[in-house]
């Protein structure tokens, strides 16, 4: 059994995963999943500020696309339509 707190306080010496995945025996997965698991990840800021911008513009289409969308009458596209 991996020691968490250990994985956690290599990582925050700016080892590598493989440098901490060595020192306690282990793979690059377990501390990655370790890293996630309580936000310790190398690169957490800038995946959060990418995961913020990408749910902005979702957010930005979504409401361009309900803005631009207009209702229609079936009938009155049935009837417009050549026999």
């Amino acid at each position: 059994m991996v020691s968490e707190a250990s994985v956690l306080n290599d990582l925050a010496n700016n080892l590598s995963y493989e440098a901490v995945a060595e020192r306690n025996d282990t793979s690059r997965g377990t501390v990655y999943r370790i890293a996630d698991k309580h936000g310790a990840r190398k690169h957490e800021q800038r995946i959060q500020e990418r995961a913020a911008k990408s749910k902005a513009r979702r957010q930005a289409f979504l409401e361009e696309v309900i803005n631009t969308t207009t209702k229609a009458d079936v009938l009155d596209f049935l009837d417009s339509m050549p026999t």
